[in-house]
């Protein structure tokens, strides 16, 4: 086909399966709705239409603000979920690889703006975020313990800002 995508749509249409490939390279999902899918390339965080292609919101790692008391810069790591249609979760390493752990941080689906940093009873090691169900959940598992735990956000986060943040769009 001559296109690079590793990331490809597949469907059924007239009992035949159909592949179109996807741009952005590192498919994470879909969300729920379908309208929509999120895919990590090369540091950058995006969110594009199905139908179209079209970049619905995008930003790069380094544009996104950590965690308040953080000063350093933001890795992301491979690990993500879609959680929501109007949420993502991504993971970060913040000590510049010192450690295998990672902080999650959940994202806007719709501007790619942080929500919120998330806190676990237990540390987060390399890798943990697997998608769920997209209906506001998402797991973790923990390699040491052989564990897998379920994670829901407690109320609704919209794309608001937060009490003390100005809004960017």
């Amino acid at each position: 086909m001559g296109y690079s995508s590793r990331s490809w749509l597949v469907r059924l249409e007239s009992g035949r399966i159909a592949l179109r490939p996807l741009a952005g390279e590192r498919l994470v999902g879909f969300t729920p709705s379908g309208d929509r899918y999120f895919a990590m390339p090369h540091g950058f965080l995006t969110v594009r239409a199905v139908a179209t292609d079209q970049v619905v919101a995008a930003r790069h790692i380094d544009d996104v603000p950590g965690p308040a008391a953080h000063t350093g810069r933001m890795w992301l790591l491979e690990a993500a979920a879609v959680v929501s249609d109007e949420l993502v979760v991504v993971a970060v390493n913040l000590d510049d690889f010192e450690t295998d752990f990672e902080e999650h941080l959940l994202l806007s689906a719709r501007s790619m703006r942080c929500r919120s940093t998330v806190e676990y009873p237990v540390p987060m090691t390399q890798n943990s975020i697997y998608p769920a169900d997209g209906a506001g959940r998402w797991l973790t598992r923990s390699h040491e313990e052989r564990v897998v735990r379920l994670w829901q956000i407690a109320g609704p986060l919209d794309d608001e800002a937060m009490p003390g943040q100005e809004r960017l769009f």
